[in-house]
């Protein structure tokens, strides 16, 4: 596992690996992230709520996204984390 960001994370694995990679990563990330919220927060699913040039902006909890990519991949290999994280925000 390693840092592309300083709130984005890499980890590589072996293909026949990664459904578990994922599920362990989903269920941590589940736990550990609700201790960073309140019930409130909890409940109402954002943390900051406010009113920007008339449109209401919400603030949202954290969330796990992923995206995962195989070694056949034509993207070159320098461009590979900016293509997986814009494949995550989508």
């Amino acid at each position: 596992v390693g840092s592309s960001k300083s709130h984005d994370f890499v980890a590589v694995g072996r293909k026949q690996d990664v459904n578990n990679l994922l599920g362990d990563a989903s269920r941590l990330f589940g736990r550990k992230v609700k201790s960073f919220y309140g019930e409130k927060d909890l409940s109402r699913k954002s943390v900051l709520s406010f009113v920007s040039d008339g449109k209401e902006v919400n603030m949202g909890l954290m969330r796990l996204a992923y995206s995962v990519i195989d070694s056949r991949t034509e993207i070159p290999r320098e461009e590979i984390l900016a293509y997986l994280e814009e494949s995550c925000l989508a």
